[in-house]
């Protein structure tokens, strides 16, 4: 009787831990164990161990966007969606290095990767900047393409004549005409940059 009360107590504190990737091990230790309340508080130690474990790193990382020293290591840069800018412990790189920073997207370097599909990305490397926010066509980046112009051009002869049934009539021929169409657009430049939202990129210090 003793002994099934025990094991229905140690089935109740497994499920209280189930979620434990020791869960399933403290079952069986319990069920191999001469010693089932022994076995149950070791196990129930090596759960609090690790829950211990869980909190503190869980603690680390609220301390890390607060400010604190936390696992985030200094430099890494974070995009913070806030009024205020930027928390105690972290730099606003937009303000205080916007020739670097400010309006800029961040991407990855990297070497020279072909995706196929026309999805080449160049080879990159740290603290490259580029890019442009607007642009202009050159002619070298027009699609190819032609217009076909057609012109009818009839000249008389002033002198030139021949004989049609008894009555002279001048001469007729035709010339090459170079023609231009009337010229559209404008040449200004136009947008590149994809929708977007700002916030406000911090470094932590």
């Amino acid at each position: 009787m003793y002994r099934h009360v025990i094991f229905a107590i140690a089935g109740m504190a497994i499920s209280i831990i189930s979620n434990s990737a020791q869960a399933s091990e403290c079952a069986e230790q319990i069920a191999a164990s001469d010693n089932v309340p022994k076995a149950m508080l070791s196990c129930l130690q090596a759960v609090e161990k690790e829950n211990n474990q869980l909190r503190d790193q869980v603690n680390d990382l609220l301390a890390g966007h607060s400010g604190g020293g936390g696992t985030l290591p200094p430099g890494v840069i974070v995009a913070f969606d806030s009024t205020a800018g930027c928390p105690a412990g972290w730099t606003d790189v937009g303000t205080n290095e916007s020739e670097r920073f400010a309006g800029r997207t961040i991407i990855g370097a990297g070497p020279r990767v072909d995706r196929g599909s026309n999805q080449t990305t160049l080879r990159r490397v740290f603290d490259e900047q580029g890019g442009s926010e607007q642009h202009v066509l050159a002619l070298t980046e027009l699609p190819a393409h032609s217009f076909k112009v057609l012109v009818n051009s009839v000249t008389f002869s002033k002198v030139d004549k021949y004989d049609a049934g008894g009555k002279d009539y001048r001469a007729v021929g035709s010339n090459s005409i170079e023609a231009t169409t009337n010229t559209v657009g404008g040449s200004a430049a136009f947008s590149t940059v994809s929708p977007f939202i700002v916030l406000y990129f911090c470094r932590k210090d």
